[in-house]
């Protein structure tokens, strides 16, 4: 689509009006596409490229993105429940307090993106890459997890009630206030590099007040420190 016609799509209200909802955008190149308030709910943007394009606030309910192209797009307060982001590059995106409830994301590139306050209660994130995200406060309840990477991601005070970790990464990770009741961590890397077992208190991880966070955070920070040093 080149930028004119994204220009005579606004200029119509196309984009609000409900007249792409369930269209078939597949493939198409909205790359930096003002799509602020769209409604395309139910509509196929399968390997389509939206790269850095503007959808804030926008309708996105049971859409197919599957493998789309959504580095640096603007998703803030986009509805995103039921959606399929399957493979989809979501790198450096904003998506905070954005709604992805029972959102397809397996596999989904999730590289620094920013998803504080978002809501990805029971969603699907098996084997996706969150490493350095942004998920302070997120409600992941209920949410799939398993073999994630979440490596060095912000998790302070997120909601992981009744989450599936299984085989995660959480080496470096801020679980500062987090909640993990009903947690399954079998087979998890946690922050400080150990591997979790059931004798683990994951309380020196998320409570202040635990006599060994202090040792456990100095632990953790110089895992990274080493790391970061390793790499250069």
């Amino acid at each position: 689509m080149k930028p004119s016609q994204q220009r005579q799509l606004k200029y119509k209200g196309w984009l609000q009006d409900g007249s792409l909802e369930g269209s078939n955008l597949n493939g198409a190149n909205l790359e930096g596409s003002n799509l602020n308030g769209a409604n395309l709910a139910g509509a196929d943007l399968g390997f389509a490229n939206l790269e850095r394009a503007d959808l804030h606030n926008a309708n996105l309910e049971g859409a197919d993105l599957s493998e789309a192209n959504l580095a640096g797009a603007y998703l803030g307060e986009a509805n995103l429940e039921g959606t399929s982001l399957y493979n989809a590059n979501l790198e450096r995106a904003s998506l905070y307090n954005a709604n992805l409830e029972r959102a397809d994301l397996i596999g989904a590139y999730l590289n620094k993106a920013m998803l504080f306050d978002a809501n990805l209660e029971g969603a699907d994130l098996w084997s996706a890459n969150l490493e350095r995200a942004d998920l302070r406060r997120t409600n992941l309840k209920g949410a799939r997890l398993w073999e994630a990477n979440l490596e060095d991601a912000d998790l302070w005070s997120a909601n992981l009630n009744e989450a599936g970790l299984i085989e995660a990464n959480l080496k470096e990770a801020n679980l500062v206030r987090a909640n993990l009741v009903a947690t399954d961590f079998r087979g998890v890397r946690l922050p400080d590099g150990t591997k979790w077992t059931e004798e683990t208190d994951l309380a020196r991880f998320t409570d202040e007040e635990h006599p060994e966070f202090e040792a456990t955070w100095k632990k953790v920070r110089e895992l990274r420190w080493q790391l970061r040093k390793d790499n250069t």
